[in-house]
């Protein structure tokens, strides 16, 4: 045996290439390696390793895959873990099996709840941004007001 060779095992624990292909697939601006990389800031190459399962992705590349995808790390991983077990029924009960669809049913309904949620949340900051500037405009108003009144007063 030639060199030192350390072959690193990766655990089949969670499914993330599945779940973050599913992710991508889902989403309107990271459908792409590329893109997701550079909203991500993780690089590229640890995307693809990740999509084919060659490694499994550390906390910290984790955190920045849901926070590009504006999901809350604990539903990336709820949907991970969903889909560990469509991986794992895909293999015992094939692709027409009752469960891997009925796991499959669940991968898609959470995603679709967490972009959602992330709609619902634009909606809302955008809504709250208005609030702000209508506020602001309120208060210069006011503050005109007086001093026109303390303009008046004026000797």
């Amino acid at each position: 045996m030639s060199g030192n060779h350390i072959a690193k095992h990766r655990h089949a624990a969670f499914a993330w290439g599945p779940a973050l292909a599913k992710a991508m697939e889902s989403s309107r601006n990271m459908r792409t390696q590329k893109a997701l990389a550079k909203k991500s800031g993780i690089a590229q190459s640890t995307i693809g390793r990740i999509l084919r399962g060659e490694v499994d992705p550390q906390s910290y590349s984790l955190q920045r895959i849901a926070e590009a995808f504006r999901i809350p790390l604990a539903t990336f991983l709820d949907v991970t873990q969903v889909e560990s077990l469509v991986s794992g029924q895909k293999q015992d009960v094939g692709h027409t099996g009752g469960a891997y669809m009925n796991c499959n049913e669940q991968i898609e309904r959470a995603l679709r709840q967490a972009l959602a949620c992330r709609e619902d949340r634009k909606r809302a900051q955008a809504a709250l941004d208005a609030l702000r500037r209508k506020e602001e405009e309120a208060v210069e108003h006011l503050q005109g007001l007086v001093r026109e009144h303390d303009a008046g007063k004026a000797p």
